[in-house]
């Protein structure tokens, strides 16, 4: 027979539809309902079985989003641009650098530096002939800041090759004195003892207030002002002290040795024969003339001072 719902074949033994589930009028039994199909329309008895799938995760790509980087800035800090110097400074430094008083100091630099020589080679004394090599280095310094201050073209040169052998000389000074103290302390030459502190100090003191004052002129020749600065004023006092006292102990140094005690016992003409053939008598020419040399240089230094303190009113 056939369903009447979906036209199949069914067997008359049936009493429902195996493909639909339709009761068949003529053999199913009243009140009984035709069994549950499975989802999909096939019956539960022959339905095909597939095997179970595993679901299947595609992963999906994950964009991070980047976070944005600020730089952190630098604080900028403003590099204050030096004072330039004006003109009434540059002409102060370009008349003390060529005038009058320059000169004299070259000139008597020159002197301080034959009379050096003479006495080193006489006395054989080695410190003495290294002080000479760095009084020519001075000396040519001397005489190039003169001719380019003529000029009204300073150029470094001459500075450097005042300031640098300068510097070199304090340093031969300071070992100088060290053993001096050694010779006074053990000798207890009281008088020699004091001098030469004294004269160290004021040397010292002396040092630093030239150097200073040699920076000021190699800023102004560099176009930089000086202005509120201290000048030379300072420095040529104090050079003015120090050569004092260097020259009294040069002159305490001389007439302490034995010379002195002989010249008690000795007629004039005899002593004055033996001050010539000792040599010592050029050592003393050496000490005044040096003492003349730092005397120009301060009259250098003062003039500079004057001209800067008149050109930053």
């Amino acid at each position: 027979m056939k369903c009447s719902k979906c036209g199949a074949e069914v067997s008359d033994a049936n009493a429902f539809c195996p493909q639909c589930g339709q009761p068949l009028s003529a053999n199913a039994p009243a009140g009984q309902t035709a069994p549950q199909q499975p989802q999909g329309g096939y019956p539960q008895q022959g339905a095909p079985e597939y095997a179970q799938q595993q679901p299947v995760y595609v992963q999906q790509p994950v964009y991070v989003q980047p976070q944005p980087v600020y730089a952190q800035p630098q604080p900028v800090y403003a590099q204050p641009r030096p004072v330039m110097a004006s003109p009434a400074e540059k002409a102060a430094l370009f008349s003390t650098a060529g005038g009058i008083w320059m000169l004299v100091a070259a000139i008597v630099f020159t002197i301080n530096l034959i009379t050096s020589l003479v006495n080193g080679v006489l006395t054989l004394n080695i410190s003495a002939i290294v002080g000479v090599v760095l009084l020519i280095l001075m000396d040519i310094g001397f005489w190039l800041t003169f001719v380019s201050g003529r000029k009204k073209q300073l150029g470094t040169k001459g500075i450097s090759l005042i300031k640098v052998p300068y510097i070199i000389q304090f340093v031969f000074l300071v070992l100088s004195f060290a053993s001096d103290l050694l010779v006074w302390f053990f000798t207890l030459n009281v008088i020699s003892l004091v001098v030469g502190i004294l004269t160290f100090v004021f040397q010292c003191i002396c040092f630093a207030s030239v150097k200073k004052t040699l920076d000021m002129a190699g800023a102004i020749n560099a176009n930089h002002s000086v202005a509120g600065r201290k000048a030379g004023v300072f420095a040529a006092v104090v050079m003015i002290i120090s050569a004092s006292l260097t020259l009294a102990s040069d002159i305490i140094s001389y007439f302490m040795t034995e010379l002195i005690l002989e010249a008690l016992k000795a007629t004039p003409v005899a002593f004055l024969a033996k001050l010539l053939g000792s040599g010592n008598v050029m050592t003393l020419v050496a000490a005044v003339v040096a003492f003349l040399a730092s005397i120009a240089v301060a009259v250098v230094l003062l003039q500079f001072a004057k001209r800067i303190k008149k050109a930053n009113g």
